[in-house]
């Protein structure tokens, strides 16, 4: 909701009805013009280069890596030349649970070269390696923070 309060056209996509369902309310309490829309990452429901700033944050550790590499390719499609993206994933290393209820996080990075090469035709702007302070599970005590811009094609 932060962009949408600053002016951002948003839309928002979850696999998890629930989590869409949210959204919604939270978009009509205050009147923001975001359009909530339930679909995988994998497949998203947006034309090509639609977007000039994509925000993916705790999608990749809970796929295989197939699966990541499937998102990355779809955030490569939707985002224009020119545009930014910021990945936020764990980077423990190993399979571990995630949080009470979720599905195990298993496309964990265990290094900086990984993600880079399910990014690959993006500019790395900033990679960060970030260690949490107050960690919500000792299965991810860690995160990566990609920063990138996408080339022309």
């Amino acid at each position: 909701m932060f962009l949408a309060r600053h002016g951002a056209a948003v839309v928002a996509v979850d696999h998890m009805v629930s989590m869409v369902d949210a959204c919604r309310r939270s978009s009509l309490n205050e009147k923001l013009p975001v359009r909530c829309v339930t679909a995988k990452a994998e497949h998203l429901p947006c034309p090509s280069r639609s977007f000039d700033l994509v925000l993916c944050t705790s999608v990749l550790d809970s796929m295989d890596l197939a699966g990541s590499a499937a998102v990355a390719g779809e955030l490569h499609r939707v985002t224009l030349p020119g545009g930014t993206l910021l990945v936020v994933t764990a980077a423990a290393e190993g399979s571990g649970p995630g949080a009470a209820g979720a599905p195990p996080l298993r496309a964990r990075l265990t290094s900086r070269d990984q993600l880079t090469t399910w990014f690959r035709g993006w500019h790395t702007l900033e990679l960060l390696h970030l260690r949490l302070v107050e960690p919500a599970s000792a299965a991810m005590s860690a995160q990566w923070a990609l920063i990138a811009r996408r080339g022309a094609d």
